[in-house]
């Protein structure tokens, strides 16, 4: 399970992004709505996605 405050970031910088005219296409693949209502059923969708990114920047 995510950690409180990495899951706190990325709801933040969700919300930024998703708040910005800016459409991304990979945001909304992980389905940024569903993320926020169920941090459950939004860690398993997003940690495919979570894990990729963080294989490029680490």
């Amino acid at each position: 399970k995510l950690d409180e405050g990495l899951l706190s970031a990325i709801k933040k910088s969700f919300i930024t992004l998703t708040s910005s005219e800016i459409k991304n296409p990979l945001l909304e693949a992980m389905d940024v709505n569903g993320f926020m209502e169920s941090n459950n059923e939004a860690y398993d969708s997003f940690k495919p996605a979570y894990d990729y990114l963080n294989s490029i920047f680490n």
